[in-house]
């Protein structure tokens, strides 16, 4: 079964049947004719389909679904009519017919202890069917809160382990792939591959859909084997708010994955991820913004003897912005902090304790790119050549200090053959190499 399409429902006698008589149960209610007149050519389509489906549960199952209806009905205060509605099979559907249709955006909730994968009927809500009633705006699995909207899911507390892959669309992906928008509160909680299912990743986001992720741990994703993003693969936008993504591998973004889409990171920890390229995140033509969050202890490991980019962050032909953040203890051939390849701006960040083996043991600016530091400390770096910072393209500290950076060849501070200028108060002190202890080249 395709998830992801709707199911094409004929108007058969009993539907049609249970139609009329709820339509007619509500003819008196003001407004109603109304609506029905206006929108009647979309919400009968939609009834068919949801009186079908919840036709289909199990009668335990359709009855767990009814009272989970109700209380949704009560969180959203709707009108005292519309949660009479929840009571039966034909108003059920109606109601998730009407409430579709206005766009309210549903919270669905995820049952404690139940397996992320689908089960549908055992009258437990899981977070794949979640995800599924979220992106379909409606109640295909009827253990879940039907979805309708901006749909929020709330995960109970405790680790959610995904045992198998539930699609290979965009490479094998543990959880449906995000096609809409969608904010998963976790609580605290944690979503885990398990050790002993084969290699995928934890979750992937279309170019339509739009994910929000709050107090949640992401972690043993494995998208080895030339796949992108151990956690995450977004292909288009996700926002990381409070949340720590931890112990996860891939080809490229240990982490994260974006390819033209976009990643905010807020108040979270990037940390122990392994990558080839770009160990914590890559960034492929996207936009990447790090606001008070860690990102550290990654690693971009040789491939085949190649060498590796960006142990924090390898961002290609991208705009990237990180402001108040730590970047410390990644590393890397190149960029052991982070490797840049686009327009970087980075502000009132500490980078340290990174390391490279080639340049950039902090930073690696690419050839003809642009990177700007304002109010940043760049220190306790170590690379072959540009301890603190390798740069290649164009380079402005426009304020804050590299110091304390070390060098085995040259530029223990920074190594440049681009257009770098040091502006407004920028320092590069006390740094170490045998050659052009602070700055080499001009």
């Amino acid at each position: 079964m395709n998830y992801f399409q709707a199911y094409a429902v004929s108007l058969d006698d009993t539907i049609v049947a249970a139609w009329d008589s709820q339509v007619g149960e509500l003819a008196n209610v003001p407004g109603f004719n109304d609506i029905v007149a206006q929108e009647g050519a979309k919400l009968l389509p939609r009834f068919a389909d949801y009186y079908a489906r919840l036709r289909a549960l199990p009668r335990g199952a359709r009855r767990a679904f009814e009272r989970k209806l109700v209380r949704r009905c009560r969180r959203a205060a709707l009108p005292a009519w519309q949660m009479r509605l929840a009571t039966s099979l034909a108003g059920a559907a109606l109601l998730l017919a009407l409430t579709q249709g206005a766009g309210q955006a549903a919270t669905i909730n995820v049952t404690p202890k139940t397996p992320a994968e689908i089960n549908d009927g055992d009258g437990k809500c899981s977070l794949a069917e979640a995800i599924v009633n979220a992106n379909n705006g409606g109640a295909t699995f009827g253990d879940c809160e039907a979805g309708t909207g901006d749909d929020t899911i709330v995960l109970p507390k405790g680790t959610i382990t995904i045992t198998a892959a539930d699609n290979d669309d965009l490479g094998k992906t543990g959880l449906p792939v995000i096609n809409t928008k969608i904010t998963i509160q976790g609580n605290g909680a944690k979503i885990v591959r398990s050790k002993k299912a084969e290699p995928f990743r934890l979750m992937a986001v279309s170019a339509s859909g739009d994910l929000t992720l709050q107090d949640v741990t992401l972690s043993g994703g494995d998208a080895n084997g030339r796949l992108r993003g151990g956690a995450i693969d977004d292909y288009g936008s996700v926002t990381i708010i409070h949340s720590t993504i931890s112990g996860n591998v891939a080809f490229e973004g240990g982490a994260v994955f974006i390819l033209y889409g976009s990643l905010s990171v807020s108040d979270s920890v990037i940390t122990n991820n392994v990558a080839n390229y770009g160990g914590g995140v890559t960034n492929y033509s996207g936009t990447f913004t790090m606001t008070n969050s860690t990102l550290s202890k990654n690693k971009a490991v040789p491939y085949h003897g190649n060498p590796s980019f960006g142990g924090g962050l390898l961002s290609t032909t991208a705009h990237d912005t990180i402001t108040g953040s730590v970047i410390t203890g990644n590393s890397a051939s190149k960029g052991g902090g982070i490797a840049v390849y686009g327009v970087t701006v980075i502000s009132d960040t500490t980078i340290t304790k990174n390391s490279a083996s080639g340049r950039g043991g902090g930073i690696y600016n690419g050839d003809g790119d642009s990177l700007t530091v304002t109010g940043s400390t760049i220190s306790g770096n170590r690379s072959d050549a540009g301890g603190g910072v390798s740069n290649r393209g164009s380079f402005a500290l426009t304020s804050g200090t590299i110091t304390k950076n070390t060098a085995t060849t040259y530029g223990g501070g920074v190594d440049t053959s681009g257009t770098g200028v040091f502006t407004d108060g920028g320092v590069v002190t006390r740094n170490k190499a045998p050659t052009g202890a602070d700055v080499y080249g001009s």
